[in-house]
């Protein structure tokens, strides 16, 4: 099997952390190589791989 292919998310909202980091977690070809977020509390919520509720 090759190296999985690194993605990158810009904006981690509802959206992201639903979503988009289930269907990242749930391939083996693929990884979360770096989230954009300006807003300090959801980038922590990135970091470890929480749902955002707002």
């Amino acid at each position: 099997m090759s190296q999985p292919i690194g993605v990158g998310i810009v904006g981690y909202g509802k959206v992201a952390s639903g979503t988009h980091q289930r269907w990242v977690t749930q391939r083996e070809d693929v990884n979360l190589a770096a989230v954009c977020e300006w807003i300090d509390a959801t980038f922590e919520s990135a970091k470890t791989g929480t749902l955002i509720s707002l």
